[in-house]
């Protein structure tokens, strides 16, 4: 909810900006994605971070956690500094690369994959798999429809 309130109001903002403020509310609309679509990215680093980081680091979970923050300011500075009019675009592609490699990831770390877990019936792992790869194709969804209609003719008169 406080996220869709975010993008609709710079989308009555950008309608009829206020002299002075469009650098303003340039800076808020790429804070809104990369928090928006940054924050899931970083979870999915976090993951991400748990299958490669060695076993036995020290501090590992500590790094864990860094590794979520680290990627969070990589998503803030990207969006800060990216073409406006593809950062939204860009950022979703990424999400889905992060969520989509995480199965991938887990195979290549632990030899685990769908079918091993189905077969070892280890529902969690299955479950989590399944999970990052929908959440994977809803970020792909999310860049196709967006791509779909930042090209669609305006019908505002």
């Amino acid at each position: 909810m406080i996220a869709t309130g975010m993008i609709i109001w710079t989308f009555k903002r950008r309608d009829k900006p206020i002299a002075g403020q469009i650098f303003k509310l340039s800076i808020i609309e790429r804070l809104n994605a990369a928090f928006i679509v940054g924050l899931p990215i970083a979870i999915g680093v976090f993951f991400a971070s748990n299958r490669l980081l060695p076993v036995d680091m020290a501090e590992r979970g500590i790094w864990e956690i860094h590794c979520l923050f680290m990627a969070l300011a990589a998503c803030i500075v990207f969006c800060l500094f990216h073409r406006a009019e593809r950062v939204w675009l860009d950022s979703l592609w990424l999400g889905a690369f992060v969520f989509i490699a995480l199965p991938f990831i887990n195979l290549v770390t632990t030899g685990q994959h769908l079918i091993w877990s189905w077969q070892h019936q280890d529902w969690l792992m299955l479950g989590f798999d399944l999970t990052v790869l929908m959440t994977g194709a809803l970020f792909v969804m999310s860049a196709v429809l967006l791509k779909h209609y930042s090209h669609a003719p305006s019908h505002q008169p």
